[in-house]
């Protein structure tokens, strides 16, 4: 299948296209693990000891997340961080 051929196909088929499921795997792994760790109590309590420990802003907080929890900088995990930012320091 050429890259030609795949893009005059419906999107519902190129999709499905067998050498694209391990990035769709992969893609689905890792917001798995972001679930997990934003669902974690733990998560939250390490975030506030930093944020009591540094006083950093919101924008260098979730660099730090990510670096320490192994994520990326999606929508979720930036509005996590944010929001526990706000009320941490009650903005």
């Amino acid at each position: 299948l050429t890259q030609t051929e795949s893009a005059a196909r419906p999107i519902h088929q190129v999709a499905q296209c067998g050498n694209q499921s391990a990035g769709v795997r992969a893609y689905n792994g890792s917001m798995n693990k972001t679930k997990t760790i934003l669902s974690n109590p733990q998560t939250l309590q390490d975030l506030q000891d930093f944020l009591f420990d540094t006083m950093v802003p919101a924008d260098l907080a979730v660099d730090w997340f990510c670096e320490q929890f192994g994520v990326n900088a999606t929508d979720d995990v930036i509005d996590f961080v944010v929001d526990a930012h706000f009320a941490f320091f009650g903005e």
